[in-house]
């Protein structure tokens, strides 16, 4: 596959002596014994050790895999894979490794009830600190054991469709779905990262920059944009809005006080209206002076 066509497909370029188009870090969590380093390490190394050693803080391995995309060429992927303590004592080191996450992986034991319940927390949690916008996945391991089962596989379907997250049982012992979930999960980045690679190209092409969820033209809004002068772009756009939700069809069309205060023929209800709405208008300019501040400011 040549760079070109890596580029075509919203891929990355590899540079000099780089073996891969994309370093994903995905993060293990859930409770102690869920089985998150049996996990790794079938993934890893093809092993699994019947004897159980807790996670002192953090494991971490690497493997490199070629991941198949929908719709695209493939994507050589090294995965940096960080499997955490599930112990309570160990939640203020593991946090700081939550930092830079790629990917998301919550693990529970089919047979243990309450490691499914305190799912919730382990996922939010982690996102507190990653945000929301990175691909997540449930894991209910163990479902080989089957006669000792506390946790429907429905159960698990349920609680990630909920939060929109991938849903996988496997088993480390007998490598039941292991490596298609973390296979499935590196491909879900690469989706990602190639559909926002494919949002700033045309972004780019047409003379628009995305500002959170909100497009705009740099020539209209350039305050918006950086912060500069008087924070005219930004109040424009919030006063439009506003105006939208009051039935306003231009700021014209809105009161103003020294107009009111002007003509002798205004009632006093029409005054004290203009002079609210003035009073508004100046209130609102005070925010959106602070929105583009706080915006400047931002890394």
């Amino acid at each position: 596959m040549t760079t070109a066509h890596r580029r075509k497909a919203g891929g990355r370029a590899r540079t000099g002596t780089q073996n891969y188009d994309h370093l994903v870090k995905l993060i293990l969590i859930g409770d102690e014994g869920t089985g998150k380093s049996s996990l790794m390490s079938r993934f890893c190394d093809q092993h699994f050790s019947y004897s159980y050693v807790a996670t002192i803080g953090v494991d971490f391995k690497i493997r490199t895999i070629e991941a198949d995309i929908d719709g695209g060429p493939p994507a050589v992927v090294k995965m940096q894979m960080w499997d955490t303590a599930g112990q309570e004592r160990f939640n203020s080191i593991t946090k700081s490794f939550y930092r830079g996450a790629h990917v998301l992986v919550v693990v529970y034991d089919v047979t243990n009830r309450e490691s499914f319940r305190h799912t919730t927390k382990w996922l939010t949690g982690c996102l507190d600190v990653t945000g929301n916008a990175i691909p997540t996945c449930l894991i209910g391991n163990k479902c080989d054991l089957a006669r000792i089962r506390q946790v429907d596989k429905e159960e698990g379907e349920a609680f990630a469709e909920k939060y929109g997250m991938y849903f996988a049982e496997t088993s480390a012992k007998e490598d039941l779905n292991v490596a298609r979930v973390f296979e499935e999960m590196a491909a879900r980045y690469v989706k990602k990262v190639r559909a926002e690679t494919d949002v700033a190209r045309k972004a780019a092409q047409t003379g628009t920059q995305a500002v959170g969820h909100h497009t705009i033209n740099p020539a209209e809004d350039q305050d918006y944009i950086d912060g500069a002068g008087s924070g005219a772009g930004c109040w424009q756009l919030m006063f439009n809005k506003i105006s939208q939700a009051f039935s306003f069809k231009s700021k014209e069309e809105v009161p103003s006080a020294a107009s009111a205060s002007a003509s002798s023929a205004a009632s006093a209800s029409a005054a004290a209206t203009a002079a609210a709405a003035a009073t508004a208008t100046a209130a609102m300019q005070l925010a959106a002076g602070e929105i583009v501040k706080q915006m400047s400011r931002a890394p």
